[in-house]
């Protein structure tokens, strides 16, 4: 965009408004003399002004979208904050329609994403990976809080469901499975193919309960795959064993490491990778050009881990083998968390991580270390999604207490899938809208 670009707006403006006053039936003098007296002309006076409006934010918001997302990218936050002011300065909100002042709302929340000032002291440092808009959890402290009370109960289910005393350390059960050979599939093809089996059976399973679940209008098919295990992982694949690669909606399994895939796993990660976890909301396609500028961190692993916290809802995932398995894998979820927040604020060593992460979960010694490497080198990897969880769990509790008997967990899930990338504040927005509208056809 040239130099005259901030003159652009301007001129449309005028040449808009001249086009829209030259095809009425009435001159401008016309016009002038009976808007005082004539309720029905200042009704089409104030209707034209609307439709130029939106037509003047429908133009600026391309130009806008295009002119970013073409910017490169030592010039994007640059392009972010000219384009911002250039709509500030234009669009009056009180005359836009809902999905015009949506997208003018998401284009502020992009602006003051991007104005945000990354403190020089670590822990706010570290805040800045965090999504912003949540009311879970307002201060690292309190996450950190609710992380440690929710792994305390996972714990407290794993020693009920698999029964062990109070006064065993769970640490002993953990080192039981990872040490039995019977946790694993053979490390050969008849166990390969016996653990791709058991996935795909467990995706297809869950397909079948989807439509009780969410209502996922832009679902499109998911592939699976596998991914050979390198001498010298890069660390783009380092401590991925299983994983949704959104390049080409593919969930990729690493089979040559059977060692690292634990039977008690299975059925959550199908579902936290496939239907209905990461594969279900990315598929999900964008309302607004805008939402494709905005980054949410952990919002699709959020959604995952939202999912798995809301299986026991289901009655097919309701047997206490499920429960046990799928404490497992969020007690695993929920220490990463409290690791993630450890090591990147109060700087915790990589051996006190690893022996946190081994005290909370069966995984195997291995593919922990690895996802503390992943840790260290991207802050909030694992804290983000858990405020993301917790932001989804709020407001399913919020509308649950609003609607009482009326609440629908289908509807409810289908506004977050069906609502395309939206910041946290945003999110809670439409979703009391919807209760809004609920409330209003039941009175």
């Amino acid at each position: 965009m040239g130099k005259n670009q901030q003159v652009m707006p301007r001129t449309l403006s005028l040449l808009l408004l001249l086009t829209l006053f030259s095809c009425s039936s009435k001159d401008h003098s016309q016009l002038s003399s009976s808007t005082s007296s004539d309720p029905l002309t200042v009704n089409r006076s104030s209707e034209l002004f609307s439709v130029f409006e939106n037509a003047l934010a429908e133009k600026l918001f391309r130009v806008a979208v295009e002119d970013i997302s073409t910017a490169p990218i030592n010039l994007r936050q640059a392009s972010i904050k000219k384009q911002s002011e250039i709509l500030q300065r234009n669009l009056n909100q009180k005359k836009l329609n809902t999905a015009n002042r949506t997208q003018l709302r998401l284009f502020q929340s992009l602006a003051r994403s991007t104005n945000d000032i990354v403190s020089s002291e670590h822990r706010d440092y570290y805040r800045t990976y965090l999504p912003p808009g949540a009311r879970s959890a307002t201060t690292v402290e309190a996450l950190e809080t609710i992380a440690a009370d929710s792994l305390e109960k996972l714990h407290h289910k794993i020693r009920v469901y698999a029964q062990v005393s109070a006064g065993k350390p769970l640490r002993s059960l953990f080192d039981s499975i990872r040490e039995n050979p019977e946790s694993f599939f053979s490390e050969d093809e008849s166990g390969r193919q016996r653990y791709l089996n058991e996935v795909v059976d467990t995706l297809k399973k869950m397909e079948e309960l989807l439509p009780s679940f969410v209502d996922n209008r832009h679902n499109r098919d998911l592939s699976i795959d596998e991914i050979l295990e390198d001498a010298k992982p890069d660390k783009q694949s380092q401590g991925r064993y299983i994983f949704y690669d959104l390049t080409d909606a593919t969930l990729r399994l690493n089979i040559h490491a059977m060692d690292q895939l634990p039977k008690f796993e299975l059925e959550s990660a199908a579902l936290y990778y496939g239907v209905p976890g990461l594969h279900t909301l990315n598929s999900a396609s964008e309302l607004y050009d805008v939402q494709s500028l905005i980054t949410i961190p952990g919002r699709s692993k959020g959604w995952a881990n939202y999912v798995i916290s809301n299986l026991n809802l289901l009655p097919t995932y309701q047997h206490p083998n499920s429960v046990l398995h799928r404490s497992y894998v969020e007690a695993m979820l929920m220490s990463l968390a409290m690791i993630d927040i450890g090591l990147h604020t109060q700087q915790w060593p990589p051996e006190q991580s690893l022996q946190f992460a081994l005290d909370s979960s069966p995984y195997p010694e291995r593919r922990l270390r690895a996802y503390i490497e992943m840790i260290h080198e991207n802050p909030g990897i694992y804290s983000a999604p858990l405020l993301v969880q917790l932001e989804l769990l709020a407001l399913k509790q919020m509308s649950i207490q609003k609607l009482q008997g009326s609440f629908r967990l289908k509807e409810f899930n289908s506004i977050i899938i069906n609502s395309g990338p939206l910041p946290l504040d945003q999110l809670e927005a439409a979703i009391k809208q919807w209760i809004l509208g609920h409330v209003s056809v039941t009175d």
